[in-house]
């Protein structure tokens, strides 16, 4: 059947020229022929480059490249043997990857079809490197008074997306995570406080910062007096004073300084 199709095309054609001869001298014959034989329309070629960057320590962004095809409408990027994750004119493509192996082929398409895809090319993206432990963590000792403090602390080095901080009262830990920042006001009220610091990013958490420790004391609360006798006018009649100070003991604090 396929045979007698073409013989049905090149009559077609031969009956629109004045004569075979003159059908063989301007080509027609075999054009249609090899037409015919080549099945028609080819879609364009398989792209002769892909490029991908080397392998990288840890996530960024990647820009994939390729050569361009003569005659082609679209190109589509298939990742890992799966999606087809780009499908434009573009001959580049940007995408942010996380730590994993990625491989990539690229086709060249248009109207009639498709290309093969390219050999494929492989990425290794490596896990973004865990910080060091922040330093240098500060905040006042021991304090008699109930307000807020100031908890600050060196940056630590390497790639930080956020500070986890570990407050401990009373053997109740509380954590809080904390970013782009390395100081953060704390409201204190009476009793003993530990504070510890990690910097964390996507792949983990560093270790803990040494252990910083307050406490908050009750506010000492006393009177003053003041003995002495006075003439009529309120003078004292002496240049000898007795003072008496008295306060209410906090059975936490081991030694009181007057000052």
């Amino acid at each position: 059947m396929i045979f007698f199709s073409k013989i049905r095309i090149i009559t077609t054609f031969l009956l629109l020229l004045p004569s075979f001869t003159q059908a063989v001298s301007i080509g027609w014959i075999p054009a249609v022929v090899d037409y015919i034989n080549k099945g028609g329309p080819k879609p364009p070629s398989v792209p002769s480059c892909l490029d991908v960057p080397a392998n990288s320590a840890f996530q960024t962004d990647f820009n994939i490249t390729w050569c361009s095809v003569t005659n082609a409408s679209y190109y589509e990027l298939q990742e890992s043997n799966a999606d087809i994750i780009y499908s434009g004119i573009n001959t580049s493509f940007t995408e942010n990857l996380a730590d994993g192996n990625y491989t990539y082929q690229i086709r060249a398409c248009d109207d009639n079809g498709c290309s093969e895809f390219t050999e494929q090319t492989t990425i290794i993206v490596a896990p973004v490197p865990i910080p060091e432990a922040p330093t240098n963590i500060s905040i006042p000792s021991n304090i008699y008074e109930i307000a807020e403090y100031a908890l600050s602390w060196q940056e630590a080095n390497g790639v930080v997306d956020y500070y986890e901080i570990e407050r401990t009262i009373n053997g109740e830990t509380i954590t809080q995570q904390v970013t782009y920042v390395s100081e953060i006001p704390v409201s204190l009220s009476v009793g003993s406080y530990e504070y510890t610091i990690k910097a964390c990013n996507s792949t983990g958490c560093s270790v803990a910062a040494p252990t910083t420790s307050i406490t908050v004391n009750e506010a000492i609360t006393g009177n003053l007096y003041l003995d002495n006798a006075k003439n009529s006018e309120g003078i004292p009649q002496s240049s000898d004073l007795n003072f008496y100070l008295n306060w209410h003991e906090n059975n936490s604090i081991t030694q009181y300084q007057l000052s």
